[in-house]
């Protein structure tokens, strides 16, 4: 099978990024092009814009997708919990053979000069990475749910397939890190850089412990509690529940790649070990997560597809589990209809 990793800065109806983003990204491309030779990635064209618009950009991206149903109406989030988006990718076809980058200007000015700042490296590798994992998922028949699950499984499975994106994304940038970033040692010695290097000065450890105590506990026994009385709707807890879920796993995600990089526990393992909401329900989710994924988070194309369901499979269960802990189980389905039964959450 042929393989082909094609990026393209567009300047197109928009203001130049200059020389500097232009060597960067060109630079990275390459390192990634290589990664995709490597795991047997089919031809992709990937066209990236830096943007001043960013949701806008993004929103064009997606209705010009042909995935753009799968949208519906949904505005495009740029806020997350504990941190704020740089970059989105989107699959402009199905089978993920063209995709489209949107790069925020104004965020990516706030990293420093794309030459010499680890972050902006990390930050343009990391996405341009993307479209490896849809290409691969799409090209070797890995089952995958549309950009709007229904049911509480579908949801699961889909939460656990994009925080192992965010894993493989940031594995890929440590790898681009380490070939084009070096640093003095105190010795006056150079060594490669690491994804550790750029990510543990954003304080995104400290955003991981603000969302467990703003938002985890006792926020989500509260909310449920809430339900139970009839002050939110069922709806409402549902959709909380589910957003925020997927938001602090890929917080996670983002967390685990630097901490094995710089051979240190995770968040969840060291200063966050004792506290409820990692005891009640966190804790063995993510490890039930990280031990399926092991070492099969980077792997070719003919491996790809059965790496992929078995780790959805396992955080399916694992996702169910804590949202029956949280208060949450369901019923059988019918069409695109199921049951939510809500119980005293675990304390």
């Amino acid at each position: 099978m042929s393989t082909g990793y094609s990026p393209r800065l567009a300047q197109s109806g928009h203001a130049p990024v200059g020389s500097e983003f232009e060597q960067l990204f060109e630079a990275v491309g390459g390192q990634v092009a290589e990664v995709a030779a490597l795991l047997d990635v089919p031809p992709i064209e990937v066209t990236a814009v830096v943007a001043d618009d960013f949701r806008g950009e993004v929103e064009r991206a997606r209705a010009s997708s042909e995935e753009s149903e799968d949208y519906g109406n949904t505005r495009y989030n740029t806020d997350r919990l504990g941190s704020l988006a740089v970059a989105q990718t989107t699959r402009l076809t199905r089978d993920a053979s063209r995709c489209q980058i949107v790069f925020d200007r104004t965020r990516l000015n706030l990293l420093g000069d794309p030459l010499t700042s680890l972050k902006t490296t990390m930050f343009v590798a990391h996405e341009m990475a993307h479209p490896l994992f849809f290409r691969l998922r799409a090209a070797s028949g890995a089952v995958e749910a549309s950009d709007g699950p229904v049911h509480p499984v579908d949801f699961a499975r889909a939460i656990t397939r994009n925080a192992a994106d965010e894993m493989r994304c940031d594995i890929v940038a440590d790898v681009v890190l380490q070939r084009m970033a070096s640093l003095s040692t105190p010795d006056g010695q150079s060594r490669p850089a690491t994804i550790a290097d750029a990510a543990f000065s954003d304080g995104l450890r400290i955003s991981i412990g603000e969302v467990l105590d703003e938002t985890i506990y006792p926020g989500w026994p509260d909310l449920v509690d809430k339900c139970l009385a009839q002050e939110v709707s069922l709806d409402h807890l549902w959709r909380t529940v589910i957003y925020q879920t997927a938001e602090m796993l890929n917080l996670l995600a983002y967390a685990q790649v630097p901490a094995r990089s710089a051979d240190i526990p995770g968040p969840l393992e060291a200063e966050y070990a004792e506290h409820p909401g990692t005891r009640l329900y966190l804790s063995s989710t993510w490890i039930r997560i990280l031990d399926a994924a092991a070492d099969t988070l980077i792997v070719p194309l003919d491996r790809f597809r059965d790496c992929e369901n078995e780790l959805v499979t396992v955080g399916e269960a694992a996702l169910l589990n804590m949202w029956e802990r949280v208060g949450l189980t369901f019923g059988p389905s019918h069409s695109n209809s199921f049951h939510i039964y809500v119980t005293k959450p675990a304390r």
